[in-house]
Order: structure tokens, then sequence, then C-alpha cells
């Protein structure tokens, strides 16, 4: 039996168009890479799940909570699916997203509290990084990948407007909580930090993929100035012929640790 379960219909919050800061997230682009249409999002498939999150266990959730989840078949747009969470006598509810077909496309865990792998995540080597006066992206390669180093932490637009533009038009959410006079950031805002700080460092070789997210929220993530994200490049390897990267991230605000994550994603197809 379900705790809770909500419907959805999958849409792609960009456009469509393969001139893109992804392409994968286009039609024409992801048909040349073997899928059948452009890819939704995964950060906004999480969105979607978060939200059921955030009313289940409540705004407790959105300032110390965690989430884990792991992309298992594309979302295409027009997909009806079913977002679920359930207890299975683990750690947190077990989180779900699943298609008409029966198939999981997204297989996850959340609950309140520090999450049990948050001793594995890198700690951030200064609460007040120095900026940079600009960063040039540099290429993205599986012949050097940059294992082991720090990237350039760079400031995020997360100002009130930034914040409701993204809930309405990315998320399409009704709630208040992201969409009012005074929001706070959506839980996928948060968690797409690290894709911001990715592209930002990086000129990859093809499209990329988003796989895996850990996300420890540390504490409230009001809207407004002096969001600063910055991380670690934590792992590279090789599977079946794709390249893929693991970077560890870190989201402050004005010197107080707001989100702590680890992204794992494909950045050579």
């Amino acid at each position: 039996m379900y705790a809770v379960e909500r419907i959805i219909t999958a849409y792609l919050s960009n456009e469509d168009s393969p001139d893109i800061r992804n392409p994968i997230h286009s039609t024409e682009i992801a048909r040349k890479y073997g899928f059948e249409s452009a890819l939704v999002g995964g950060i906004t498939v999480y969105g979607w799940a978060a939200e059921v999150v955030t009313d289940f266990l409540g705004e407790d959730w959105l300032d110390h909570g965690w989430t884990e989840f792991n992309f298992k078949r594309p979302v295409y747009p027009g997909e009806v699916l079913a977002i679920r969470l359930a207890e299975d006598g683990q750690p947190g509810f077990a989180m779900t997203v699943e298609g008409e077909d029966g198939g999981v496309r997204i297989a996850g865990r959340a609950g309140l509290g520090i999450a049990p792998w948050f001793g594995d995540l890198a700690v951030p080597s200064s609460l007040m990084p120095a900026m940079p006066a600009s960063i040039k992206p540099r290429a993205l390669s599986p012949d050097a990948p940059p294992v082991g180093e720090d990237l350039l932490p760079v400031r995020m637009a997360m100002d009130v407007e930034d914040a409701r533009n993204y809930a309405l038009e990315k998320q399409h959410s009704a709630d208040a909580r992201f969409t009012g006079d005074h929001p706070r950031l959506h839980p996928a805002m948060v968690a797409g930090f690290e894709i911001f700080l990715i592209y930002e460092q990086f000129e990859p070789t093809t499209p990329g993929v988003h796989v895996f997210s850990q996300v420890q929220h540390m504490s409230r993530a009001d809207a407004g100035p002096g969001y600063v994200a910055a991380g670690k490049f934590i792992d590279s390897f090789e599977r079946k012929g794709r390249h893929h990267g693991t970077v560890d991230g870190w989201l402050l605000r004005d010197g107080t640790e707001v989100c702590r994550a680890r992204q794992g994603f494909i950045y050579s197809l």
C-alpha cells in the first residue's frame, strides 16, 4: 500500500530546439542518440516528485531532509506518470516514478534528518569561497577527466523573481510556498544547482544525461541574493561505452551551507 500517490502528465519544460544548452532535451538531437524523442529534464521530473515529498513530510523536509534518486528510464513528453511514496522497512520512504507501462522511471528514497550516506559526501573546503573574476569553460574529455579537482565557485541567480519563475515556468507549480510574495526555493531548483555548476565549468564532447543524485538539505532556502555553488569532481569511469562523471557540490548562502549533494551524469555518449 502506498503512503501517497499522485498522477501527472509529463511535459517538456524547455523549448524543443537543438540550440538549447543541453540538446538531449530536444527531439532532433535525442533521436540521433537513439531515444524516441526529447528527454524531459531529469531535475524537472524530480521536482514533481519533490512536491509530493514536501506535502507528505512537511516543510521540515525542505530545511533538514534528504533524498536520493536514480533515473532508470527516460521520460518523454506526454507520458502519464504515477509518483508514489511507500514504507518498506528501510530508512525514509521509497520514492518511485512509474509509467503507465509499469516501467520505473525514477527509483529513490526520501526522509527527514541526516541521510545514511551523508558522511560519504565531500566536505566544503571553505564556506566563504573566493569568487573568480570569470570562468572560461574547459573541455570535459574522457581522455583527461579532472578527478580530484575543485570546481570554481559560481554565483547562483536565486532572487525572488528567479525562484518564482522557476517554480511557475519550469515546474508548473501552484504551491504558494514556491510562487508567493516571499517564496522558498523550489526543491528542484536547490537540487539542480549542481547542473548549473557543471555547465559553467565544462564544455562536454556530447550532450549529457543526468543519472543519479543524492541531496541533503542543510538549512532553510529562501529566495534572495548571496547564493554560491562550489564543488569537487569526484570520479570518472566508463560503462557500456559511455563516460560517467561524479561531482560533489555545496550550495552556500552568505557562509551558511544550504545543501550538500552528489550528482552522477553521463558526459560522453
